[in-house]
């Protein structure tokens, strides 16, 4: 089973540098922006997230990246968007 679950991940993880192989294609045209799908899957993939407070509150936001030690397990590094 762990075996099915590594290989999963390096699928995506192949997809993804892909896409950002596209991208870097496209980066010098100012008016390229990529999708937000896209955007959020980075995200999500490169452990980062991002909380917004209330304007009462004294820190506005706070934008933190997960180690390599606090990352889900392979099956849910990747959840699909919810719309």
């Amino acid at each position: 089973m762990w075996l099915y679950q590594w290989k999963e991940l390096e699928e995506k993880s192949d997809k993804f540098h892909q896409r950002c192989a596209e991208m870097r294609e496209k980066i010098s045209d100012p008016c390229y922006s990529s999708s937000y799908e896209f955007k959020r899957y980075a995200c999500i993939f490169l452990g980062i997230k991002a909380t917004v407070y209330a304007v009462k509150h004294k820190l506005r936001y706070e934008i933190t990246c997960l180690s390599l030690r606090g990352v889900p397990s392979p099956s849910r590094l990747l959840p699909r968007v919810r719309r």
